[in-house]
Order: C-alpha cells, then structure tokens, then sequence
C-alpha cells in the first residue's frame, strides 16, 4: 500500500479562512441589515407631535419611544455587525496582504470605507446628540422632528453608500487590472 501523506508540506484543513469568511459575512449582513432597518424606521414612522397634538407630556413619551428603538436598532446591528465585519477582514488581509494591496477592487473598497464610514458616523452623531438634547428639555420638543428628518436621510444617505462597498467585496470587478500576468510579463510588454 502506497503511502499518500502530505506529500506537498501544506498544512491539513483549511485553516481559519472560512470561519473569518463566515464571521465576515454575518457581520456585513448585520451592519447593511442594520442600515436599513433604521432608514426604514425613520421613514416609515409616524410623526409623534402630529399622533398627539396638544399633549407634550405624551409627543416627549412617544419621541424617547422612538429613539430607544433607534437605540435598539443601532448598537447591536450596524454597530456590532460592523466591528465584526472590520475584525473578519482584518483576519482575512492578514493571511495575504501583499495579494490584496495589488488588486484595484481592494483599494477602492478600502478607501471608500475610510472616508465614508467615519463621515456618516460623526454626522449621525452629532444629529443624535442634538436629538438628546431636544428631548432633554420640553422647551425644545419642536427642534425633535427636523432632527429627526436629517437622522433619516443620514441612515438612507449611509445605506445607499455602503452598497457599492458591498458589490465591491462580492463582486470584485477587475477596474481594469490584468490578472494572470506576472510582473516579467508585465514588463516586457510595457518596454
């Protein structure tokens, strides 16, 4: 009987890559889930001052409601899902960065995520801190709605703009890069 070892000094399984590709993918699905569960909550609702005119005491109980399922909406779904989807990419870079600092897709989807998510996660932060405030004192239960109106376009605004992020990590489109080619090829054919 032959002996059919490791012939190829290669590790046996497959090592962590499918549990971070797994962990990847809930936490993408958590985070774009998460997006569009509070766009659709902050669309969809309806206007608390207008469910009870006249009635301050209950428009300020249906407003702290509201946010509370924000709050609910928020933490564990976009932010957690995030965290995970960043901390499963960071396992998977690491197993072959150099591979993934050649390909376009990778650069673009990289630069995209630094600018865009800091930017929507200070803007939404500094609208939900007014937002607080507003709800804090009853002189200012007016300034809630148009604040809340810009939470709204500031979660649709962040959903639409993670998905070319998202097609980017799945489809990985070329962007014009050659693949297949080594580098002696490459410049051979540039000389």
């Amino acid at each position: 009987m032959s002996d059919t070892g490791n012939i190829h000094g290669r590790r046996r399984g497959r090592g962590a890559r499918p549990w971070l590709v797994a962990a990847k993918l809930t936490g993408v699905i958590c985070f774009v889930g998460g997006l569009s569960a509070l766009a659709a909550l902050a669309w969809g609702c309806p206007d608390p001052d207008a469910s009870s005119p006249g009635d301050p005491v209950m428009a300020r109980a249906k407003w702290k409601f509201l946010v509370e399922c924000m709050h609910w909406l928020l933490v564990p779904g976009t932010i957690g899902g995030g965290m995970l989807a960043i901390a499963a990419g960071l396992g998977l870079w690491l197993q072959m960065p150099r591979g993934f600092l050649r390909m376009r897709w990778f650069l673009v989807k990289i630069v995209l995520a630094v600018i865009l998510i800091p930017t929507f996660h200070l803007w939404g932060r500094f609208t939900a801190l007014k937002l607080h405030e507003a709800l804090d004192k009853p002189a200012r239960l007016a300034e809630a709605a148009p604040l809340w109106d810009r939470l709204a376009i500031i979660f649709l605004l962040a959903f639409l703009a993670m998905l070319p992020i998202v097609w980017l990590g799945r489809i990985k489109p070329r962007l014009g890069q050659r693949y297949g080619k080594t580098k002696a090829e490459t410049g051979k054919a540039e000389s």
